[in-house]
């Protein structure tokens, strides 16, 4: 990646979908879909599989985030921190900034457990300002060579 941390955070967007995959094992029934853009470019998708077993009021706030039925969410929100070979983080959708954010919850909500470790790229992590901190943020580490 040669972009800029500055020019991701304003041209890569996110639209939104939750596919409902009935014919899948139940550890992967819920999958969230982003369509990522860069600029007006097409940039691919994203799918994650929440971990509702282990996490289920954060993969609850993920989810409904994702479909937006609370009248807000991460349609149309950025990824606002970019670090090339190692994480995105976005799901600012207040202040688009790093900053902002909510829950389905309320403002912030309580930490369920840290059962889960990183132990490869790609695992979806809560953003939060320190303990019982989390909202809407969310990073995930892409290319983690040290694992």
């Amino acid at each position: 990646m040669t972009r800029s941390d500055a020019s991701l955070q304003q041209k890569c967007f996110c639209m939104c979908s939750l596919i409902h995959a009935d014919q899948l094992s139940p550890e992967l029934r819920f999958l969230i879909q982003f369509t990522v853009s860069v600029g007006s470019k097409d940039a691919g998708r994203i799918v994650m599989k929440l971990y509702d077993e282990t996490t289920p009021k954060t993969a609850r706030n993920f989810r409904e985030l994702a479909t937006g039925q609370h009248g807000y969410g991460y349609q149309g929100s950025t990824f606002h921190r970019v670090i090339p070979g190692f994480m995105i983080q976005g799901g600012d959708f207040t202040a688009h900034n790093g900053t902002g954010g909510k829950s389905i919850y309320g403002p912030r909500f309580a930490d369920e457990n840290f059962l889960l470790r990183h132990t490869k790229p790609g695992l979806l992590s809560m953003a939060n300002a320190g303990p019982n901190t989390n909202g809407s943020q969310a990073s995930s580490s892409i290319i983690l060579p040290f694992l």
